[in-house]
């Protein structure tokens, strides 16, 4: 699996969960996705903004261990 598609099936995955906002609170490179105002889910450059190409990019997920079973 490669950055982009990790980051493209977390989106997508992310979405499907009833109540998810799609937000930028971080800025654009930053996709933040937030249920009841919380976040659950941070997607990011590896590298930091302005330092030239990314590197690749990261995805930062908070669940129960038995939520993340079902995908």
């Amino acid at each position: 699996m490669t950055p982009d598609s990790l980051h493209d099936s977390a989106r997508r995955i992310a979405l499907t969960y009833p109540f998810t906002e799609h937000c930028w609170p971080f800025g654009p490179e930053y996709d933040v996705f937030k249920v009841g105002g919380r976040i659950f889910m941070l997607t990011t450059p590896r590298s930091r903004p302005g330092a030239g190409e990314p590197q690749g990019r990261a995805a930062k997920i908070t669940a129960e261990p038995g939520d993340l079973s079902q995908h």
